[in-house]
């Protein structure tokens, strides 16, 4: 697979919409459709003037909506590893996927969602699963073998072409919060070895509880009345991974709660209140 001028050889081109900007690609953020059919996935993406870098149909087939240099709508408020505005900083990839089906049909078994009563997905085809942000178990529709084999060659010919690239993350990583796709039936485990140097973004991330109580939780929710998996203690070193994100009043703002790993592998451990985190060392200037 080649990419000559910020496009892959030989794939269609959507022409989706593009914000115009040059973008220095720094990570690889992973979207679902919540839908089917992939062609009217794109066509609501030209009305509603949204768009992402490469779309991957459920077969593998992979169809390009916008130059890999240039930003386009896909990430919206968003914020990871201190890195934040993903439009700018991230080349979007979307597949074909339903995301959750919340109803099960209690004749058939098959599950979907209100908004597409007609879905009919059985147990085969499904991941059951509460999402990592919070809610209940529920169905999650699987990616396709195909897929993943697509997006593979993708990003290793993606991470050939920009060595900027440092890690690929979910729009639910980065819009914590806001956002669920993937969701957790998307397996990260192949195609994260392609970034396998997580202890830069950890180094920029690192920070030490400063709470005045000399404690602090770290719950399994984003609420103060969610379990608590441990508590902290001032000091206490924690690697801040995305701040809850939202978008009110035409403006982005964080909320009060943020996902953070305890080890440097920034794998999510669980939620703080980040208020009452301390930034150990900025190392933001050196990595961009």
């Amino acid at each position: 697979m080649q990419i000559i001028d910020h496009m892959v050889e030989g794939l269609e081109n959507k022409g989706l919409r593009q914000r115009g900007e040059l973008i220095d690609p720094r990570f690889v953020v992973i979207h679902y459709t919540a839908g089917g059919d992939l062609n009217s996935s794109i066509e609501y993406l030209k009305n509603v003037g949204f768009g992402y870098h490469i779309l991957i149909d459920r077969d593998g087939t992979m169809v390009q909506g916008v130059p890999f240099d240039k930003g386009v709508a896909h990430a919206g408020c968003s914020n990871y590893a201190e890195f934040k505005s993903f439009n700018e900083l991230a080349i979007g990839v979307c597949m074909a996927n339903y995301g959750f089906l919340d109803l099960q049909d209690p004749v058939k078994g098959h599950f979907y969602r209100s908004d597409l009563p007609d879905v009919e997905l059985f147990d085969e085809d499904v991941y059951m699963s509460s999402h990592y942000s919070g809610g209940g178990s529920m169905a999650w529709e699987k990616y396709s073998t195909a897929q993943y084999e697509s997006l593979f060659q993708l990003c290793q010919s993606l991470k050939a072409h920009y060595p900027s690239l440092m890690g690929i993350v979910g729009h639910d990583e980065v819009a914590l919060g806001r956002k669920f796709d993937p969701g957790p039936a998307f397996d990260y485990t192949d195609v994260s070895s392609l970034f396998p140097n997580p202890d830069l973004l950890a180094a920029n991330s690192r920070y030490v509880v400063d709470s005045p109580d000399g404690v602090l939780e770290l719950r399994q929710g984003r609420s103060s009345e969610q379990p608590s998996l441990k508590t902290l203690r001032n000091g206490d070193v924690v690697y801040l991974r995305a701040k809850e994100h939202f978008f009110r009043n035409r403006s982005c703002v964080f909320g009060i709660w943020a996902s953070v790993a305890l080890d440097e592998d920034m794998f999510h451990s669980g939620f703080v209140a980040w208020r009452y985190l301390k930034k150990e060392v900025d190392v933001t200037d050196l990595i961009i």
